[in-house]
């Protein structure tokens, strides 16, 4: 029994950190054509709370899981992998779960055993392609417009912070948060969006919003 033990632990032990990745696709990602893979190395990864610093189009949630000896670094890995397999330009850590698997009972000898609980560590992040146009307007998970950046197009059209948007193009923003980042992922700039929205008078209001190119200095 302490033989096989010591075994199972010393191929755990130079296995090293290993990982499996599963996602999903979102459903702006479903209405693109499919990306090439990249260079893990090239992926940017974000940690949590930190954002990329320009538009970008969801691809994917992903979560990676590893073995007993798996580091945080390990897992940021995984999740850079399997974004790059999926074509993305960045990946944002959104959370971890610590979940216990069972345990395993170790003989330490002079008859001392104890039973140690295993751990199994998952990583979630988003999956994020850079987009090269915007409105440059941010909206909340109600429609709410939480931040305009200055000289952008929602600006000069108007729209200000508190506004809440209804529709994109005729699309209920209630009925589907990807509305927004869908439209901005399937237009180029110089095309228009039709946004329908209440002031912060609960008035209601309609805008046809420019689409730009965007650029470094554009925030």
């Amino acid at each position: 029994m302490k033989k096989v033990l010591l075994i199972g632990l010393a191929i755990i032990g130079l296995s090293g950190c290993m990982t499996s990745s599963q996602y999903q696709m979102t459903p702006v990602a479903k209405s693109l054509p499919q990306y090439l893979p990249v260079d893990p190395a090239k992926v940017v990864v974000y940690g949590e709370g930190e954002k990329p610093h320009r538009p970008v189009i969801p691809i994917a949630i992903i979560g990676t899981i590893g073995n007993a000896v798996c580091d945080r670094a390990c897992l940021e890995k995984g999740l850079q992998e399997k974004a790059a397999q999926l074509g993305a330009d960045c990946v944002v850590v959104l959370g971890t779960n610590i979940a216990n698997v069972g345990s395993m009972s170790i003989y330490w000898g002079h008859g001392i055993s104890t039973n140690q609980p295993l751990n199994q560590t998952r990583l979630y992040g988003g999956a994020f392609k850079y987009n090269n146009v915007w409105i440059g307007m941010k909206l909340d998970k109600d429609g709410v417009v939480e931040y305009v950046w200055p000289d952008s197009s929602a600006e000069k059209s108007g729209i200000v912070e508190g506004d809440k948007v209804l529709t994109v193009d005729g699309k209920l923003i209630s009925n589907d948060v990807w509305v927004l980042p869908t439209a901005l992922a399937t237009k180029s700039a110089g095309s228009v969006l039709k946004i329908e929205y209440l002031d912060r008078k609960g008035e209601k209001q309609h805008k046809n919003i420019a689409i730009e190119e965007f650029t470094r200095d554009s925030m």
